[in-house]
């Protein structure tokens, strides 16, 4: 068990361990706890030498022996909401500085908790993967979504299909051009071409936007998609 500066993930399955995964290559020592050591990955725990503590994550006695109080961040991610707030709950009263995040399949649910809990890293799996699975159907490439209040922004790769200039795409749409070609942060009257390869950031409805404006065929084909779909259905 590390002294200090470490994080605690609580639920080891495919989320737990990926984050596991991702902290390890960063240097971050983690501690896992899971309830059902049946469910534990043995060659995964060797491998990483990863400290597990099997408990309930919503009973304090678990919670007692993980040192809060000179832990980096608690993560719960289970696939219990509940059981997700309840030890991030007894976390915060064990150790009131401690970074909670949690992990929330009810959108409605994580506003709720981030509004009344003072927790403010309360995310909901759904509502954070719902405009990549749309921005597939739209047949652009999501490179990240990013939650901003109420909002999820999405980091899109487009290949540019019509001359237009990168002011008029920013003043019309709810959208930002991150990038055009190898050109970062381009000025607004730097001019785009077909063919070229564009990073922008927006919210669902201002990639649309945009994307009517630079490359409309990525909507076609979504329209298409739906079209085929609704006449199997019929």
């Amino acid at each position: 068990m590390p002294r200090r500066d470490h994080v605690v993930v609580c639920g080891v399955g495919t989320t737990g361990t990926t984050i596991i995964e991702a902290l390890d290559r960063a240097g971050v020592r983690c501690v896992a706890v899971e309830r059902d050591e049946d469910a534990l990955d043995a060659a995964f725990v060797n491998c990483l030498r990863l400290p597990v503590v099997i408990g309930d994550i919503a009973a304090g006695t678990t919670l007692d022996g993980l040192r809060l109080g000179s832990a980096r961040a608690l993560l719960a991610v289970t696939k219990d909401d509940m059981a997700n707030l309840q030890c991030a709950l007894l976390a915060r009263a064990r150790a009131p500085g401690l970074r909670v995040v949690l992990r929330m399949f009810d959108p409605d649910l994580a506003a709720r908790v981030e509004r009344t809990t003072g927790i403010y890293l309360s995310r909901s799996v759904s509502a954070l993967a719902a405009p990549a699975f749309v921005a597939a159907i739209f047949g652009r490439r999501t490179e990240a979504v990013l939650p901003v209040g109420a909002e999820v922004l999405q980091i899109v790769d487009l290949t540019a299909e019509r001359t237009i200039d990168v002011r008029t795409l920013e003043e019309t749409c709810q959208a930002r051009v991150m990038a055009v070609g190898a050109t970062p942060f381009p000025v607004l009257d730097l001019e785009v071409a077909p063919g070229d390869e564009m990073r922008v950031v927006g919210t669902s409805r201002g990639l649309v936007e945009l994307a009517h404006l630079v490359a409309p065929s990525v909507l076609t084909a979504a329209s298409d998609i739906n079209d085929q779909r609704d006449g199997t259905a019929r």
